[in-house]
């Protein structure tokens, strides 16, 4: 149900419009938007209605002019269940928001930005905000490894991640080795295919799309950069170290912006195949998902 937008007063209005800015910069840069940078950037306690009030207006604001809205993150952990009486706990709140598209996807499929995008019909797949042409090649290949990950029953070390990017030749892409002109900067060509794909995941484990059943980062690094570029050259700067014995699975990013259907819709668009029952039936027996 919308606001009465008379009935709010200008201060939070005004926050709330700082709010909805805030939150599209921070998208911009992959970053998740948590509370305590709400409440320190836009002090939104401290108005009429509080909290609430200005979060609601900002989400408003963001739906009718954007087409997007933000949504929490989930938690990494799995919820638990109580041994004394055996039910599901509540879950706790993860206190970070990303955008989300409210764009029906077959709106979204006459908007992509690129031609071959909307021929192909791979970058629109997800519920992520559409941005300019080099962030849809970022988010094709994000896909390409979430799908490696769905295919195989939903886990996969970093050693079969790191073998299937090679074999799918992934890592010589010009948007991933670092000669696409747009790039500020590169890495060096001496860099092997494989160094350059574990750049790449450990720079999405960064980003949440991947997470791990036991912790997989032994090493943090600082917070991410505000650079909007997605080129190797920041995941490079901003390293975590993976940990190859363990498994990695969708981290809470990815988990809003895909679901089974949606990946598989992802995955008929890349093969370039049918997305009717036959194939459906053979994707929920490779990942051992039902949908």
């Amino acid at each position: 149900m919308q606001q009465n937008t008379e009935e709010i007063s200008e201060h939070t209005k005004k926050a709330g419009y700082n709010l909805a800015r805030l939150a599209l910069s921070y998208e911009r840069a992959k970053k998740p938007l948590k509370r305590e940078d709400i409440r320190d950037k836009i002090n939104a306690a401290q108005l009429p209605g509080g909290f609430r009030s200005v979060f609601s207006f900002a989400q408003e604001v963001l739906r009718s002019t954007f087409g997007c809205e933000m949504i929490e993150l989930p938690v990494r952990k799995k919820a638990v269940r109580s041994k004394a009486s055996g039910k599901k706990l509540a879950t706790p709140s993860s206190g970070r928001y990303i955008l989300q598209s409210i764009i029906p996807i077959e709106y979204k499929l006459g908007f992509s930005n690129s031609e071959e995008s909307r021929e192909n019909n791979t970058s629109t797949n997800s519920r992520s905000i559409d941005w300019p042409e080099e962030d849809e090649k970022f988010n094709g290949v994000v896909g390409i490894v979430l799908s490696l990950v769905f295919l195989n029953n939903g886990v996969a070390t970093l050693d079969t991640l790191l073998n299937r990017l090679e074999n799918t030749q992934l890592p010589q892409i010009k948007f991933i080795n670092g000669e696409d002109s747009s790039a500020p900067t590169r890495l060096s060509v001496n860099v092997d295919s494989r160094a350059l794909a574990q750049e790449f995941i450990s720079y999405i484990v960064k980003l949440d799309y991947l997470t791990t059943f036991d912790t997989g980062l032994k090493s943090g690094a600082a917070a991410l950069s505000s650079n909007n570029n997605h080129s190797l050259s920041q995941a490079a700067a901003d390293r975590y170290e993976l940990d190859p014995s363990v498994e990695y699975c969708w981290g809470p990013r990815a988990m809003v912006e895909y679901d089974p259907e949606s990946i598989s819709m992802f995955i008929a668009a890349l093969m370039e195949v049918p997305y009717d029952t036959d194939f459906i039936e053979k994707i929920k027996r490779s990942s051992g998902t039902a949908f």
